[in-house]
């Protein structure tokens, strides 16, 4: 073997034999490689009538190619310096719930997640309700579950469901277990009592969860992962309210138009501002406590400065 070919074999087992270049950027490893396979195309056979040019061309092209190598490498590492100056993203604290203000005005809008459930009952509607919350593509909601289940075993059943969320591994910074024991239960309110201690407890002036919005829902309910996405724009304006259409198992899945008001939409298609939320309560209606999600909707409504946005596109399936 010529001492061109054991030059150029060395110079490749020496360099990819070295351990550093598993971890090297692949945006200065590929001229790395091209210099190297350019030097051994050269060193190996080299064209007869180009011979002399072969130690020119060669310094100039690896000369061109280690140039472009250590500009980007430059610039990944003036990308990567300005990245750590930045503020990092909006993260929840596992203490209490809450976040830190962001540091712009385009900031995600904190939205809550009220989520009426039974705790001996839906458990696979229930991960699955979770899931479809976690897994938004533009922001992550704080889900707190609340357990709606007759009698006074509120504290046994909230200890069950945070077990299920230690099962499932979800941090309490997403999901947590909200207990609210009230002073009269009725098997007949439908939950709506402790509903609407946990409505208190999320929108109160100084409440330690920092909801900006606040999302009422069953959960055994599915959302699309374009949800939020679909809100977004509207929730970064501030706007009062947000409802979407929706496709309901009382009428065969069928998609259903969104109206603010009562029977016009269902409790979980509207996002309500918390300033707005907080003045409107799950009450006994004229038709019993099952119509108090619609009469939360008419009282809303009636709230001066409000007018909701409405989006039709079903963004959810009531199951």
């Amino acid at each position: 073997m010529t001492s061109g070919r054991c030059e150029a074999l060395l110079l490749f087992r020496t360099t990819f034999g070295n351990a550093e270049l598993k971890g090297m950027d692949p945006i200065v490893l590929v001229p790395l490689v091209a210099v190297l396979a350019l030097q051994l195309a050269m060193l190996v056979r080299p064209p007869v009538s180009a011979s002399r040019f072969r130690a020119p061309c060669a310094a100039l092209l690896s000369a061109a190619l280690l140039s472009f190598a250590c500009s980007a490498l430059l610039l990944r590492s003036h990308d990567s310096a300005r990245g750590a100056a930045e503020p990092s993203p909006i993260t929840y604290s596992s203490v209490n719930n809450t976040r830190p203000k962001a540091p712009n005005k385009k900031r995600l809008a904190q939205v809550c997640v009220l989520a009426r459930t039974y705790c001996g009952h839906m458990v696979a509607q229930r991960h699955a309700f979770i899931y479809s919350l976690l897994g938004q593509r533009r922001c992550r909601p704080s889900v707190f579950l609340v357990d709606t289940s007759p009698g006074n075993l509120t504290t046994a059943m909230s200890a069950q469901l945070r077990h299920e969320l230690d099962v499932l591994r979800l941090p309490e910074s997403h999901v947590a277990v909200l207990d609210v024991p009230v002073d009269t239960e009725d098997e007949k309110d439908y939950g709506y009592r402790k509903t609407e201690s946990a409505r208190k407890l999320l929108t109160a002036e100084d409440s330690p969860y920092g909801c900006e919005y606040l999302l009422v829902t069953n959960a055994d309910n599915l959302y699309t992962d374009k949800w939020m996405r679909y809100l977004f724009a509207h929730l970064r304006r501030g706007v009062p309210g947000v409802a979407s259409d929706w496709l309901d198992h009382n009428f065969d899945f069928k998609r259903l138009s969104v109206s603010w008001c009562n029977s016009g939409c269902d409790l979980g298609a509207a996002v309500v501002r918390v300033d707005f939320a907080r003045q409107a309560a799950f009450r006994l209606c004229k038709h019993g406590w099952y119509d108090a999600d619609g009469c939360w909707f008419d009282d809303i409504a009636k709230l001066p400065g409000f007018k909701p946005t409405l989006v039709h596109t079903p963004l959810f399936v009531h199951q």
